[in-house]
C-alpha cells in the first residue's frame, strides 16, 4: 500500500464530496428561505439530472449557506 499525498487527498476529496440538499417545493420555499441568512436553490429537472449533480459538487464546500433543490417549474418561475 502506497501512502497518499496531500495532493492525492484533496483531490480524491474534490471529486468525491457532495452536498446534501434539502428539497424544496411550493410549500416549503418561504420557510426555507426564511430559515437562514444565506440560502442557494437549484432548480432542476430531477434530483439525479447532470446539473443536480453538479450543484451537489459546486455546494459541498458552501460554508454558511443553506442548500436546497427544487424540481417544481412552478415553483422555479416564482422566483424568475
Amino acid at each position: 500500500m502506497r501512502a497518499s499525498s496531500c495532493r492525492d487527498i484533496v483531490e480524491f476529496v474534490k471529486t468525491n464530496s457532495y452536498s446534501d440538499p434539502e428539497s424544496v417545493d411550493e410549500a416549503s420555499a418561504a420557510a426555507f428561505v426564511a430559515s437562514a441568512d444565506v440560502v442557494a436553490v437549484a432548480f432542476v429537472d430531477s434530483d439525479t439530472s447532470a446539473n443536480a449533480l453538479g450543484f451537489r459538487k459546486a455546494a459541498a464546500c458552501a460554508s454558511g449557506v443553506k442548500i436546497g433543490m427544487a424540481t417544481s417549474k412552478a415553483l422555479a418561475k416564482q422566483v424568475r
